[in-house]
């Protein structure tokens, strides 16, 4: 008995040695110098970790962590408190985190909540939302919302509470909020039926822009020298008119007006201060782009104004004022 047990010995340290692989539940370990196979009917935990009940499981199939969990064919708590699931789909390419509850010992868990997903294209979704930017946030049900950052004092909040209002506000008080600045970067806000209001809350805005306080309209500075000028209007509504020419030639002097961009666009015309009793002459054009109240001429001397409206073929004059010099 002694020597058919030292032979058996033998040969299998013998087999061992040769091959450098042992396997438990298989006998063809291949790939590893150590291969644990889960059993293929019952169970799909391969291997338990721990002590004292708790530790890590490594399942089977979609390759698994379990922390404080295992699965010997539904899924059980090792030990008293929370667990966490780390797994693998080798078919999608997706790695997914799931939190369960607090549980019992050996007692089925329910279903995990799939707090964290990793895509092999570099997407990442949290709360198991669609992954369709590089980052996809589905929204919780706390009223906290979607995502909330903070700063040193306030925060920000997405989708804040049950009607999912957003805040965007600076992390400290007396900073600021800044959106797009770059050039010939533009803002919208909203969609044809939207209302914009400034320091108005709490109130709602009433009107597509409700503003309590002041407006203020950079002036274009527009410097008009000796003959006939075009004065180019672009996406201004406030342009202040600069003579710049000797003052006896100010009879000389005539402007007319590019087009507007939009129906609607409302235009102040100034002259400037140096231009004292002269400055230039804008004439009512019958066949043009400029329609005075008066049909005749107006002239920009200093602190003299005009108000405009672009119909869509003309200028139309809105008022003036004859401020003295």
């Amino acid at each position: 008995m002694k020597k058919i047990t030292l032979v058996s010995l033998f040969f299998n340290l013998y087999f061992i040695g040769r091959s450098q692989n042992v396997g438990i539940g298989t006998t063809n370990p291949t790939k590893a110098r150590l291969e644990v196979f889960g059993a293929v009917a019952g169970g799909t935990t391969s291997a338990i970790f721990g002590s004292d009940g708790a530790g890590i499981s490594l399942q089977r199939n979609v390759p698994s962590v379990g922390f404080n969990l295992y699965n010997p064919s539904v899924t059980k708590y090792m030990a008293n408190g929370s667990a966490v699931l780390q797994l693998f789909d080798p078919s999608s390419g997706v790695m997914h985190f799931d939190l369960y509850p607090v549980g019992t010992a050996n007692a089925n868990a329910p279903a995990g909540l799939r707090t964290l997903s990793l895509y092999n294209t570099g997407q990442v979704s949290i709360r198991g939302a669609a992954p369709d930017g590089t980052l996809t946030v589905a929204r919780g049900t706390a009223t906290g919302g979607t995502a909330l950052f903070w700063g040193t004092a306030n925060a920000s909040h997405f989708n804040y509470d049950d009607d999912e209002t957003t805040y965007i506000r600076a992390g400290k008080n007396g900073s600021d909020v800044v959106l797009n600045d770059i050039a010939a970067g533009n803002v919208h806000i909203g969609n044809g039926n939207a209302k914009l209001g400034i320091n108005i809350l709490p109130d709602a805005p009433a009107t597509a822009l409700d503003i309590n306080g002041a407006v203020t309209l950079r002036p274009a500075i527009t410097t008009i020298s000796a003959g006939f000028t075009v004065v180019n209007v672009g996406d201004r509504s406030y342009i202040d008119l600069t003579r710049g020419f000797p003052a006896g030639l100010g009879n000389e002097l005539s402007i007319t007006l590019s087009n507007g961009l939009r129906n609607g666009q409302v235009l102040i015309l100034a002259g400037d201060e140096s231009n004292g009793s002269s400055g230039p002459k804008l004439f009512n054009d019958a066949g043009g782009n400029v329609k005075l109240d008066d049909g005749q001429v107006f002239t920009f001397r200093a602190n003299h104004t005009m108000m405009l409206l672009w119909t869509g073929t003309r200028w139309i004059e809105v008022s003036r004022s004859l401020n003295r010099v």
